[in-house]
């Protein structure tokens, strides 16, 4: 959306927005999970959670083919 050496601090800003609206969407989801489902099974639920963000993490270095 931006380039260049003048844009840094508009190119910040975005990342900021978007890692911001990330950690929103995120609490909203756990919100959501803990109002509207009875029966949480908490392990399952936080081994979910952090086992897709280590593959998100980890899903830049799998080749496309």
């Amino acid at each position: 959306m931006y380039s260049g050496a003048r844009s840094i601090q508009k190119i910040v800003v975005n990342f900021y927005k978007g890692e911001s609206s990330k950690i929103l969407v995120i609490a909203v989801g756990f919100v959501l999970v803990f109002k509207f489902v009875d029966p949480i099974d908490y392990f399952a639920l936080y081994t979910t959670f952090i086992s897709l963000l280590i593959f998100n993490g980890f899903s830049a270095f799998i080749e496309a083919k």
